[in-house]
């Protein structure tokens, strides 16, 4: 989460590779479909003079997308997958997120 003046926050997602040495949580594979990405785009947040890259979204071969983007909730984040039947509560509409072509 980043302050940017007063009440003004906007949530940004930062990745790094994971090393043994790390505490992860359980994960799971992903279903088959998901091992040919054919494209990644970044969802961008612009807010006043400040943007933030707050999401991803990857699509496979079939079409099929993986959202994952910052939560409505401080420090959450939100998934929306054909695999995922979870709640999805982004911190922004959806229409607000600028999609910007990664691969």
């Amino acid at each position: 989460m980043n302050d940017l003046g007063d009440w003004e926050e906007v949530g940004s997602l930062v990745f790094w590779d994971a090393s043994e040495e790390m505490t992860l949580p359980e994960m799971l594979p992903l279903p088959p479909q998901w091992a040919q990405i054919e494209s990644i785009d970044k969802l961008v947040v612009q807010v006043d003079e400040f943007c933030a890259d707050s999401g991803l979204v990857l699509t496979n071969r079939a079409g099929d997308e993986l959202t994952i983007v910052c939560g409505a909730n401080v420090c959450a984040m939100a998934v929306r997958a054909p695999f995922f039947e979870g709640e999805f509560f982004p911190e922004f509409a959806m229409e607000r997120y600028q999609r910007v072509p990664m691969m």
